[in-house]
């Protein structure tokens, strides 16, 4: 029976960094482990789209600009 791994690791200013560990994470220790791993994080003022997602459709456009600008 597999275990399930959870991972926090809290970089709220750094979104760059938690996409780089992501794809790091992705390419090497989760393929040689095998356990599922849930990984949990989160930034401020950041939005993150998949390469397969449209923004228009995922992101509350107006929002978003409203945050940024204030």
């Amino acid at each position: 029976m597999n275990r399930l791994r959870v991972l926090l690791l809290k970089t709220p200013k750094d979104p760059y960094y938690n996409l780089a560990f992501e794809e790091a994470f992705y390419r090497v220790y989760d393929r040689i482990s095998g356990d599922p791993t849930l990984r949990i994080w989160r930034n401020s003022n950041a939005i993150v789209i998949g390469y397969f997602q449209v923004a228009d459709e995922e992101v509350d456009m107006k929002y978003a600009k409203e945050i940024i600008l204030n």
